[in-house]
């Protein structure tokens, strides 16, 4: 479950651009984000952006590690369950989701009509 959840946000970015574009998917889903990093890139001269998702991506077993314990744990235990809910990237990403998914439906459903 943490595991899923912790990819929420990542699966609602690639139904959304699987919804939005006509072809190659793919693309509208990577694109946008080597964009903004290269613009961030140029503009700024800094990789925030990129470092914060390859930080999200790469560290996220090692994250669900110490939200959820040990493989040895059964991650249970209401201590865990609060860490897990009390992560700040955690709730963002729930957040997102949420504003996301409703979005995807709607434009699957009226895609045609754009």
């Amino acid at each position: 479950m943490a595991g899923g959840a912790w990819f929420l946000p990542f699966n609602a970015w690639w139904l959304f651009a699987s919804a939005l574009a006509r072809r190659s998917p793919f693309l509208v889903a990577t694109i946008p984000f080597l964009l903004v990093i290269l613009m961030e890139r140029l503009v700024f001269g800094t990789y925030f952006i990129g470092r914060l998702l390859t930080q999200h991506v790469v560290t996220s077993g090692l994250q669900l590690e110490n939200i959820m314990g040990s493989a040895t744990t059964d991650g249970t235990l209401p201590g865990n369950v609060d860490l897990f809910m009390n992560n700040p990237e955690m709730l963002m990403g729930l957040v997102i989701a949420g504003i996301m998914y409703p979005v995807i439906v709607w434009l699957r459903n009226h895609r045609f009509e754009i």
